[in-house]
């Protein structure tokens, strides 16, 4: 027995699957809304942030003014302490004959300055790499013993690659200078001096 084959164009038009209602609703559904208490909430979020913003705003111009408007300091600038002042008529009255290049024991005067802050005069000494400072100031009881001293003046020191022998030795010569001109008047702005934490010599 035969049969009649079938022409696929007489064959009924085959239907796509139907999509799950699921899947066809977010397609379709227009764009939900936030809520009332979503939109506050983004308001409040957005009030806040724009706050912080300006804050750091203010305080970076705040801060970038007080830098553009306060001096700069010495430090920063780099500036040196100012030059110690060469001892004048009055120190070197005093000293005679003692003066720059002379010899001192066996040390050689490197400068001769003028009365400081610290109401002393100030010497620096030195021998090869040693250096001896030696400040004359007005004698007083309080405070420790100076080194040397006469009736009027005391002597103190300090050292740099120098023994305390050659301290003392030099404090003891300065003040044999120092007790044949005590008739001469006192430089002014001398005062007791009390030895403490110096810089490096």
């Amino acid at each position: 027995m035969t049969h009649d084959a079938k022409d696929p164009a007489d064959a009924p038009p085959s239907t796509p699957p139907s999509m799950p209602s699921d899947a066809q609703g977010p397609a379709n559904a227009p764009p939900s809304m936030p809520s009332d208490a979503q939109a506050s909430r983004w308001t409040l979020l957005g009030i806040g942030r724009a706050v912080f913003v300006a804050s750091i705003a203010l305080g970076s111009g705040a801060g970038l003014g007080t830098l553009i408007t306060r001096p700069p300091s010495s430090e920063a600038a780099g500036e040196a302490p100012p030059a110690p002042v060469p001892a004048g008529a009055a120190e070197r009255a005093i000293l005679a004959p003692l003066a720059e290049g002379a010899s001192l024991g066996d040390f050689e005067v490197l400068d001769i300055q003028a009365v400081n802050a610290e109401g002393a005069v100030r010497l620096h000494c030195v021998r090869d790499r040693a250096k001896v400072r030696l400040d004359v100031a007005l004698v007083t009881e309080d405070g420790p013993e100076p080194p040397a001293f006469t009736d009027r003046y005391a002597v103190f020191y300090s050292l740099k690659n120098a023994s305390p022998e050659d301290g003392e030795r030099l404090a003891r010569a300065l003040a044999e200078i120092l007790k044949k001109n005590e008739s001469a008047p006192t430089p002014p702005g001398m005062k007791p001096f009390t030895p403490k934490a110096l810089p490096p010599i």
